[in-house]
């Protein structure tokens, strides 16, 4: 049971990723969930920048 989940886990995690970089690519934004808040990751060259929403 633990070896399922920790293949689970990093199956999840790959994905993740995955779509993180394609977005990075693409020049979009992404909403992620940190620290108990929304957060706004915006794609820039020089800087990962993070903003809340209620900015």
């Amino acid at each position: 049971m633990i070896t399922d989940n920790k293949k689970i886990l990093a199956t999840l995690k790959l994905a993740v990723s995955e779509v993180l970089d394609k977005k990075r690519r693409l020049e979009q934004y992404a909403v992620v969930w940190r620290d108990n808040h929304l957060v706004i990751i915006e794609n820039n060259d020089k800087k990962i920048a993070g903003r809340s929403l209620s900015e």
